[in-house]
């Protein structure tokens, strides 16, 4: 409701300059995508090159299907769903990225088909001149091991160092091991780690390219 966002964002904004002594302590008084310009050290304000602020949409329900959105759709059908001048629609209307959910299964191995089709969507995203977020999650159903998903971060992250809209990758979750999986590939490349308001006073990391991406359900 409108009166839960004006709360959210006093809430923020409260942690946000409630903090300004201890910057160099907590992630609260680092900026907040422009509400607020504390700058923590030498965090980056931005994923992107110029310093601007993300403005993105999720392509939802594609690879990692959604309730809300519809049934399981197949390769052919997400192919159809977003076209060309989707993209270029969203660029036109003031978007500079695009998220994409993707289940880390998609990067082991015998499933090509299903990388192939995310790096069709990437290609599309480049095109429109839009950057891409690869938003790694984990399948519920699967019983893979926390090695199987390392190594499906670490071929995840091969993957996105070959595709030039990539910008960034959600890791599956906050765990550290899960970064130090992805940056045996790519040292630089900005992750984001998946974490709720309760966690956001433990994160620390001393890689200048790791952020926190804050998730907050309909319900928070």
């Amino acid at each position: 409701t409108a009166s839960d966002t004006v709360e959210l964002l006093d809430f923020f904004v409260q942690r946000v300059y409630g903090t300004t002594p201890n910057t160099g302590e907590t992630p609260y008084g680092c900026d907040v995508g422009g509400l607020a310009a504390l700058q923590c050290g030498d965090a980056k304000p931005s994923l992107l090159s110029d310093g601007s602020p993300i403005r993105s949409v999720t392509v939802a329900g594609t690879f990692v299907p959604l309730a809300w959105v519809g049934p399981k759709l197949s390769l052919r059908e997400i192919s159809k769903l977003y076209t060309a001048e989707d993209f270029h629609d969203m660029a036109e209307l003031g978007l500079n990225a695009v998220q994409i959910p993707v289940f880390t299964s998609a990067f082991e191995s015998g499933n090509e088909d299903v990388k192939d089709a995310v790096g069709d969507m990437l290609e599309l995203a480049d095109a429109a001149g839009l950057g891409a977020i690869l938003v790694l999650v984990e399948d519920e159903s699967s019983e893979g091991t926390a090695k199987d998903v390392e190594d499906a971060v670490i071929a995840a992250a091969e993957f996105s160092s070959s595709m030039n809209a990539v910008i960034a990758i959600t890791l599956p979750s906050p765990d550290s091991s899960l970064v130090a999986a992805a940056r045996t590939v790519v040292s630089t490349l900005p992750l984001l780690l998946p974490i709720n308001q309760g966690y956001l006073r433990k994160l620390h990391s001393d890689d200048p390219n790791v952020y926190a991406a804050l998730s907050l359900s309909h319900t928070t």
